[in-house]
């Protein structure tokens, strides 16, 4: 009897840790699914505010737009006294020296190297 108690503990001990684990489980897969729908509905609340950003900035960008005159007038000229004009006008520019090239000499072309015939041995028997 002793030994149908003992394996019918180790049944139900296995039994206890089989369960334990399905419910470890379910319990990692309920919580996979709530950060998965946390950032699925972070997203939606962040994608709403950027749309909405995008929407009054292109209203703020039409408004701007519409405030602008469409025309543009010539500017007004005032008149210039002769001294303030002489001030005014650009300097000459120095007449600038040409740079001189420097000689570079020119490289002749390599030569290729002839191709060398390797010697011939002699033998001792005369042709």
């Amino acid at each position: 009897m002793a030994e149908k108690s003992k394996s019918r503990d180790e049944a139900e001990t296995r039994l206890e840790k089989a369960q334990k684990r399905i419910q470890d489980g379910q319990k990692a897969m309920r919580e996979q699914i709530a950060a998965d729908q946390a950032i699925r509905d972070r997203t939606a609340r962040l994608r709403a505010l950027r749309l909405a950003k995008e929407a009054a900035d292109e209203a703020e960008r039409v408004k701007q737009a519409a405030a602008k005159p469409t025309k543009k007038s010539a500017p007004k000229k005032t008149p210039v006294k002769k001294a303030a004009a002489k001030k005014a006008a650009p300097k000459k520019a120095a007449a600038k020296k040409p740079i001189a090239k420097k000689a570079v000499a020119k490289k002749a072309p390599a030569k290729k190297a002839a191709a060398k015939k390797a010697p011939v041995k002699k033998t001792g028997k005369a042709a």
